[in-house]
């Protein structure tokens, strides 16, 4: 069974990968080479979302602030004709390597909940 996960896995990040990856709008500050890496993690996300898919279209990115040791950053994905947010952290540690966290914006319903 886990076996077959990984497999599964893996045929899933090999599609995600074959398809092509076309510039990012708006004011990120992520590294080219890390562009793909944060479209799959959102696309883990989209894809269990009904309508959702692995690579999904990033229709805008909006720097919300940096400095020398992170950088925070809202995606933006058309799912259908809906937009889904989602936050983009990057951290840099002293040696030059980024890691990155991509978490979904939860969306706030008119009646607070």
């Amino acid at each position: 069974m886990v076996a077959r996960s990984i497999f599964l896995l893996g045929l899933w990040i090999a599609l995600a990968c074959a398809q092509k990856l076309g510039p990012i709008p708006g004011e990120t500050q992520a590294d080219p080479s890390l562009h793909e890496a944060i479209v799959l993690a959102i696309g883990a996300y989209e894809h269990a979302a009904p309508g959702g898919k692995r690579l999904p279209e990033v229709v805008n990115t909006q720097l919300l602030g940096s400095d020398s040791r992170s950088s925070h950053e809202i995606w933006t994905v058309l799912r259908g004709e809906q937009e889904f947010r989602y936050e983009v952290t990057r951290l840099r540690d002293g040696r030059g390597a980024s890691g990155i966290s991509v978490r979904p914006i939860r969306a706030r319903s008119h009646f607070g909940d």
